[in-house]
């Protein structure tokens, strides 16, 4: 994926995409590829941008099954938060990222 692309799609969930991601993780390049694709995928899934973002910050987590292609994992996360099946914070972010990922 080239840059240009990679910068359209997290544009559409940060405004300052570079800043965003240097706060995040340390990518590699195949890394920032597969997260940008797996982003890609939450906001076909018809997924809000500023729920992917919150989503991401929230659950590093998140970024990792983005990473490594496993996007089904992030987007159960995203609609298990999304639903209302649990509160939208840190902790049980975290909690519910642990049992979908087992």
């Amino acid at each position: 994926m080239r840059q240009e692309e990679i910068f359209e799609i997290l544009s559409k969930i940060h405004e300052n995409p570079a800043s965003w991601l240097s706060n995040l993780f340390p990518f590699s390049g195949p890394q920032l590829s597969m997260f940008a694709c797996g982003c890609e995928v939450l906001l076909l899934h018809g997924v809000p941008p500023e729920q992917v973002r919150s989503t991401i910050e929230q659950n590093i987590q998140v970024v990792d099954f983005l990473v490594d292609g496993q996007c089904d994992r992030a987007l159960r996360i995203v609609k298990a938060l999304k639903s209302g099946s649990t509160s939208n914070t840190l902790e049980s972010s975290q909690k519910l990222s642990s049992k979908l990922a087992s």
